[in-house]
C-alpha cells in the first residue's frame, strides 16, 4: 500500500520517472492487483499514451467486471482516444456511473461535462446533477455553469450573472478569487470587478491586488493611482512597488517602471513565490530583460525552473529576442528532448550565437536519432556559419529530402547555402517561394538580403 501511495504521489508532483520505476516493481510483484492496474492506466494517460491507457483499461474491464473504478478509468482514457467505437462505449459507461450512487458518480459527471459535443439537453442534465448534492463544491457549481454556457451561447449573460451571485459578503477569500478569476477568463472583467466586495478588498492584500489588476484591464488608472496613495492601504511595500511599475508602463515611463520593479524584486528577497510574482509582472509588462535577470533563482530551482523557462521562451519568441532564447535554452539543455535541442542549436546558429555549443548539441543528436529535415538543415547551417558553403550544400543535397515541401525555415537555410555557394539565381528561386509571414524578424531579414543582394 505504501508503494502504491508513493506512485500516486510521484504522479501528482510530476515525477513520472519515479512513478514508472516503482510501478515496474509493483507489476512484477502483483501483476493482477486492481489498484496497480489503475495506477498503470493513470501512468499511461499522464505520459500522453491515451490509446495504451484505453487498451489496458479495456483488458481490465473483463478481469474486474462491474468495477466502477475500472469503468471510470476506461471511460476517461477512451474520451481522448480517437477510436470512435470506444468513445461511444465510454460515454455510455460514464452516463451509467453518473446515474449511480457510487463514489465515481461525481467524477463521471465531471468527465461528461468535458465532452465538447454535448447537446443543450445533455448539458442541462449534467449541470443539474452537478448541483444536486447539498454540499456541492464551488468548483462543481462553476463547472455546471460552464457546461450550460458552452452549449447555449444565448444564455451567456445569465450564466455570468449566476456565477457572480455565488459570492457572498462572508465568502472565503479563496472562493472570491476563484469566482473572480472564472469571470475574468470568461470575458467579463467588469462583472468580475463588481463582484469583489469593497469591504473585504480594503483589508485584504490579495483581493486588493486582484481589484487593481481588473481596474488595469478596465483602464481605470486614476482609481489605481488613488488606491496607491491611500495611507490605510492593505498593500505591502512590494505590492505598491509592483503597482507603481504598472502605472509607469501605462505612462510610457520605462525608466520608472524598471526602477519600481527592482524595488519590488529587492523586497521579495529570497522568497521564491514573491520573486515569481515579480518576474511574471515583468513578463506581463513586456520588460523582457528585467524578467530574465530576476528569473535566475527560479531557473535554478527544480520546482520552478521548467515552467519559468517556458514562460520566458514564449515571451522571447513573441518579441524575437534570440539572446533570451539562447540563455534559457542553454540553462535547460540537459533537460530538453531532441526537438528542443534542435531548436536550441538553430537559434545559436541563426543569430550568430555560440557555434561550438550548437555543433556539440548537433553531435549528440546525430548519435541518438535519425536525420529529420530539421536536423539536416541545422547541420547545413552550422557548416555555413563555420565558413564552408560547399559542405553546407552537400549536407542538403545528399539528404534526399525535397526541401520545397519542408518548413520555410529549412528552405531559407537552403537559399542561404546556395547564395554562399555562388548560385545567387538558384538561391533567389528558392527564396521567392518562401512566405515572409511564416518567418520571424531575423529570418525575414536574411530572406530580404537574398531577394535584394
Amino acid at each position: 500500500v505504501d508503494k502504491q501511495h508513493f506512485v500516486r504521489f510521484s504522479q501528482d508532483v510530476g515525477r513520472f520517472d519515479l512513478a514508472a520505476e516503482l510501478l515496474r516493481k509493483l507489476i512484477q510483484a502483483t501483476p493482477q492487483d486492481r489498484v496497480v492496474q489503475l495506477l498503470v492506466i493513470d501512468q499511461a494517460l499522464l505520459a500522453g499514451n491515451a490509446t495504451d491507457a484505453a487498451l489496458i483499461a479495456e483488458t481490465n474491464l473483463a478481469k474486474f467486471p462491474g468495477d466502477p473504478e475500472i469503468q471510470l478509468a476506461f471511460a476517461r482514457a477512451s474520451l481522448v482516444d480517437p477510436k470512435a467505437s470506444r468513445f461511444s462505449q465510454a460515454t455510455n459507461m460514464l452516463a451509467t456511473l453518473a446515474r449511480g450512487q457510487t463514489p465515481q458518480r461525481l467524477p463521471a459527471l465531471r468527465s461528461l461535462a468535458a465532452i465538447p459535443t454535448l447537446t443543450a439537453v445533455e448539458a442541462e442534465w449534467i449541470a443539474s446533477e452537478l448541483r444536486r448534492p447539498t454540499n456541492v463544491s464551488l468548483a462543481d457549481r462553476l463547472l455546471a455553469l460552464d457546461t450550460i454556457g458552452r452549449t447555449e451561447s444565448q444564455r451567456r449573460l445569465e450564466v455570468l450573472r449566476e456565477a457572480a451571485t455565488l459570492i457572498k459578503p462572508d465568502s472565503r477569500i479563496i472562493d472570491i478569487a476563484t469566482v473572480v478569476d472564472w469571470l475574468r477568463t470568461h470575458g467579463a472583467p467588469t462583472l468580475a470587478l463588481a463582484t469583489i466586495p469593497d469591504s473585504r478588498a480594503t483589508t485584504n492584500e490579495p483581493l486588493a491586488m486582484l481589484q487593481i489588476e481588473l481596474m488595469a484591464v478596465e483602464g481605470a488608472w486614476p482609481k489605481i493611482e488613488s488606491a496607491l496613495s491611500k495611507t490605510n492601504s492593505p498593500l505591502s511595500p512590494r505590492s505598491k512597488a509592483s503597482v507603481a511599475a504598472m502605472v509607469a508602463v501605462k505612462k510610457n515611463d520605462l525608466v520608472k517602471a524598471e526602477a519600481s520593479l527592482r524595488e519590488a524584486r529587492e523586497l521579495a528577497s529570497d522568497n521564491l513565490a514573491a520573486v515569481e510574482q515579480v518576474v511574471r509582472l515583468a513578463m506581463a509588462l513586456k520588460l523582457t530583460r528585467v524578467a530574465l535577470e530576476f528569473s535566475a533563482p527560479l531557473l535554478d530551482d527544480p520546482r520552478t525552473g521548467t515552467h519559468t523557462a517556458l514562460a520566458l521562451l514564449k515571451l522571447a519568441q513573441k518579441r524575437d529576442d534570440y539572446e533570451i532564447e539562447r540563455t534559457v535554452f542553454r540553462h535547460l539543455s540537459s533537460e530538453l528532448g531532441p526537438h528542443a535541442v534542435e531548436q536550441m542549436a538553430y537559434i545559436e546558429l541563426l543569430d550568430n550565437g555560440n557555434i561550438a555549443k550548437a555543433k556539440q548539441a548537433l553531435a549528440k543528436l546525430t548519435e541518438n536519432q535519425s536525420a529529420t529535415p530539421g536536423l539536416v538543415a541545422i547541420k547545413s547551417l552550422a557548416a555555413l556559419r563555420a565558413g564552408s558553403p560547399s559542405e553546407a550544400l552537400s549536407v542538403l543535397e545528399t539528404s534526399g529530402i525535397d526541401w520545397a515541401r519542408e518548413d520555410s525555415r529549412w528552405q531559407l537555410v537552403q537559399a542561404q547555402a546556395l547564395q554562399a555557394g555562388g548560385a545567387p539565381s538558384a538561391a533567389r528561386s528558392v527564396a521567392i517561394k518562401i512566405n515572409p509571414a511564416s518567418l520571424r524578424a531575423p529570418e525575414r531579414e536574411l530572406l530580404h538580403r537574398i531577394l535584394n543582394p
